[in-house]
């Protein structure tokens, strides 16, 4: 409730940042990004259900140079 007292122009930041989540956050999208690179965007192989998530990640020099200038 306090919260909406505020106003609509409340923006809550936060007061600490936790390094260790930023640094696994950033650690999942660059892999995704390596992950799209490396398949072309395209993704025609049927998903099979109930199989383990896989944690293969391409090198960083399998990537074209455009991903790896932006990871």
């Amino acid at each position: 409730m306090e919260v909406l007292e505020k106003g609509l122009a409340f923006i809550p930041t936060p007061t600490q940042v936790d390094r260790m989540e930023l640094r696994r956050d950033l650690h999942v999208y660059h892999r995704r990004l390596k992950l799209l690179d490396h398949f072309q965007y395209e993704s025609d192989y049927p998903r099979i259900p109930f199989t383990n998530p896989s944690v293969w990640e391409p090198k960083t020099e399998q990537v074209s140079e455009i991903v790896q200038t932006l990871i």
